[in-house]
């Protein structure tokens, strides 16, 4: 993004942004999908 003339305030906001969604957004939506599955299965 440096490379492309981002400035690099911009590139932290969306670094931070990508951990958060990491943390929670991509384990939460895993965990429901399984729990369709499993209930489905039952």
């Amino acid at each position: 993004m440096a490379a492309g003339g981002i400035e690099p305030r911009f590139i932290e906001e969306v670094i931070l942004q990508i951990k958060g969604f990491s943390r929670y957004g991509f384990p939460e939506s895993h965990a429901a999908s399984f729990a369709l599955i499993a209930y489905a299965s039952w």
